[in-house]
């Protein structure tokens, strides 16, 4: 019997992603990558939170990626403020710094994934593809950082009045 009931075959819409990283190699080194990842339109790679902020096609992005480290405004900073403007976007962080206050502030101002760039490139490869599929990430690194903090009921796991990303 011919199906009467309409068939969606039509793939999702692609995840449009964007970068923000100051450093011009790994900014570089980072598009190349996002640009190869499957279900992904890469839109644009900014140098700077600032710079980010003044293109009006940053309201466009589903999933940033987000370096801390950034001159002026920096990453977390970014991260409250794009969560507050697109609340249905994902920020991950992308950095070299595993210290757990930048882990657990990052995390209390929006950000849904925090990838620290010491791993290979396949694995952040692999990475970067689980973060399009779930919007969550974090480097094993972190995960073990987060149940080692759990396990000893640590205070970076509380929120506190002044870091806590309001709903």
């Amino acid at each position: 019997f011919p199906s009467t009931m309409p068939v969606n075959d039509a793939p999702p819409p692609p995840c449009r992603m964007g970068l923000v990283e100051d450093e011009v190699v790994s900014r570089t080194y980072w598009e190349g990558l996002l640009r190869k990842l499957p279900g992904v339109e890469f839109l644009h790679a900014w140098p700077s939170a600032e710079e980010f902020f003044e293109d009006e096609h940053h309201a466009d992005v589903d999933l940033l990626l987000v370096d801390l480290e950034l001159p002026g405004v920096g990453g977390k900073e970014l991260i409250w403020r794009f969560k507050h403007e697109k609340p249905q976007a994902s920020c991950v962080v992308l950095t070299s710094s595993s210290d757990p206050e930048d882990v657990f502030d990052a995390i209390r101002k929006g950000a849904s994934g925090y990838l620290v760039k010491d791993s290979g490139p396949e694995a952040m490869l692999g990475s970067l593809i689980d973060i399009v599929r779930d919007g969550i990430m974090l480097s094993p690194a972190i995960a073990h950082l987060f149940v080692r903090e759990f396990l000893k009921g640590g205070p970076l796991l509380q929120p506190t009045a002044d870091k806590k990303l309001e709903r």
